[in-house]
């Protein structure tokens, strides 16, 4: 969040929607119903008791892509807002072809979590 951040130049998300709006019609909506379409119970298990929010779709596609892609990622956020959840999800979900449980996440690698607290 710019404000906890104390940074005033790079716009808001809520800007940063209303910028790209103008070139893009509907492009927080759109985002919006994708991250809705990938992010679900069709596709992940999700534990029971769990709301999938925006904050939790996001970061699960987050981590997904950077797996797929390979691309390093970091997830910053004050506490609560579900970033150890997602990567835990995400963690159970991603176990190959053999042992994951839903067809959408056997398509996808497996994972092998390597944990670095510093």
């Amino acid at each position: 969040d710019n404000h906890q951040r104390n940074d005033k130049k790079t716009p808001s998300r809520e800007q940063l929607a209303e910028i790209l709006c103008e070139t893009i019609p509907d492009f927080d909506r759109v985002i919006d119903v994708e991250l809705k379409k990938f992010v679900n119970t069709n596709n992940f298990v999700i534990p029971q008791g769990v709301a999938i929010n925006q904050a939790v779709r996001e970061h699960i596609f987050s981590i997904v892509v950077s797996i797929v892609t390979r691309t390093p990622l970091c997830i910053i956020g004050v506490p609560g807002q579900s970033k150890t959840l997602s990567f835990q999800i995400v963690l159970q979900n991603l176990q190959g072809s053999q042992l994951s449980l839903k067809p959408f996440c056997k398509r996808l690698p497996s994972i092998d979590p390597f944990f670095c607290l510093g």
